[in-house]
């Protein structure tokens, strides 16, 4: 859940995805709470930049240029292509799921949720400084080193490793 400035958000590219529906959204068979269902904001291919200060979804999407999450944004991604760097410094949320980045990943100082799951990685990744819960980095190629330093709790992966060319430093050796 990602607190933001009317409400929160909750991503569906989650562990608990499937009770997400059940308890939070509004057109569910058992609609115990109120809920907006937000669609995705970009498909297809974006050419360029891409910056993000409010809330952004990517489904299916290719971006060929950097995208850079300002301080307070959320950026979720799933099933998309990115082709330059990420940086999500100063993120109320960061997720990214199932998605190829050619470029380095950069989730620093964020107050909210980190979620990297199931992506493939051609650069280094940081997830530095966080604030709010245990990041989750789980079954992620990287191309690069994979550096988890300075954060309020310890990066998990519930059990399912990831894949790194080059060193794990500090909370991440052990994912």
């Amino acid at each position: 859940m990602i607190k933001v400035a009317d409400g929160y958000l909750v991503p569906l590219s989650q562990p608990e995805r499937g009770l997400v529906p059940l308890l939070l959204d509004g057109q569910a068979a058992e609609g115990l709470v109120a809920g907006e269902r937000i669609a995705p904001t970009l498909t297809g291919t974006h050419n360029g930049p891409l910056t993000v200060s409010g809330v952004a979804c990517l489904a299916g999407a290719t971006v060929r240029g950097p995208i850079r999450v300002q301080p307070g944004g959320t950026l979720i991604v799933n099933g998309s292509s990115i082709n330059g760097p990420v940086d999500a410094s100063g993120a109320a949320g960061f997720v990214l799921t199932a998605s190829t980045v050619s470029g380095p990943v950069n989730a620093t100082g964020s107050r909210g949720p980190v979620v990297l799951v199931g992506n493939k990685v051609s650069g280094p990744v940081n997830v530095v400084n966080s604030a709010g819960d245990a990041a989750l980095v789980a079954g992620n190629t990287v191309n690069g080193p994979l550096n988890c330093t300075g954060n309020s709790a310890t990066p998990v992966n519930l059990e399912v490793a990831n894949s790194v060319s080059g060193p794990k430093f500090q909370q991440c050796a052990r994912l």
